[in-house]
């Protein structure tokens, strides 16, 4: 009956534990695979990867302040070009249409010199921005100079910087206040043995034939991991490598041979 081996899991480091876990995760996820029997299982340790992930606190540029910064130069190019459309528009021939861009500086003139301005207060006073434009005050003079456009596409930009922000601030908080890592390795490793625990049911209670594939690459993996133990702190010490004994399927087809998955 094939079945996960055990894993020398407290022995990994912690950049193998993690990554092992990962690669465990996506090979489960691979090809869609069905995991209805075992969904509750996976996702306590695909939450418990994120966990023990965020806790290791590495230092990186984040992508979300990659984000804000160029959301931020959409952001004034927007309100720069609109801004500049109507001031021009205060020399245009037709007297309707300069007389209502000069209306509209009033917005303009309190509004000029932000570009300097944090992230977070740009995105603030844009929204004042467009709220005196869609308001019954402005709404009228924005569509006899033909503005709307410019104004919706600019209140597009700030809603995706917005949600930009929102999750630069869950990041930061992770980094302010991230979990203690022994604490989230504690939980991982019990997220892992439950889904190993419940895989390995599984495959008692109907049959392994949809679980070898699996189950073979797994135990390659800790394999691997065995062999990276042993060459580390000496011979043995990450335990006898299982060889293909856990991957045994209930009646071994003939012609035998070791089918397991080599993982580089």
């Amino acid at each position: 009956m094939a079945n996960i081996q055990t894993c020398p899991k407290t022995r990994l480091r912690t950049n193998e534990w993690l990554t092992l876990c990962i690669t465990i995760k996506n090979e489960i996820q691979r090809a869609d695979r069905d995991i209805s029997l075992f969904k509750p299982e996976f996702d306590s340790f695909d939450a418990c990867i994120i966990q023990f992930d965020n806790s290791l606190n590495r230092l990186s540029k984040s992508e979300y302040t990659k984000k804000s910064n160029e959301l931020k130069r959409r952001l004034n190019a927007s309100r720069n070009g609109l801004f500049k459309k109507i001031t021009g528009d205060q020399s245009d021939s037709h007297a309707d249409i300069a007389a209502a861009a000069v209306s509209l500086m009033i917005v303009v003139n309190q509004f000029k010199y932000m570009s300097q301005l944090s992230f977070e207060d740009i995105i603030g006073k844009t929204d004042s921005i467009i709220a005196y434009f869609k308001s019954d005050t402005y709404k009228d003079l924005i569509k006899l100079l033909g503005l709307e456009e410019r104004v919706t596409q600019l209140q597009t930009i700030n809603n995706e910087a917005k949600n930009i922000l929102s999750k630069k601030a869950t990041e930061t908080g992770y980094r302010n206040m991230p979990r203690k890592t022994p604490v989230t390795r504690r939980e991982l490793n019990a997220a892992y043995d439950k889904l190993v625990d419940q895989l390995n049911f599984l495959s008692r209670r109907d049959g392994d034939t949809d679980y070898l594939t699996l189950f073979a690459f797994w135990n390659a993996l800790i394999d691997k991991a065995r062999v990276s133990i042993s060459l580390r702190s000496g011979a043995s010490t990450g335990g006898k490598t299982d060889s293909g004994a856990s991957n045994q399927p209930t009646s071994p087809p003939s012609g035998g041979g070791d089918d397991r998955p080599v993982i580089e």
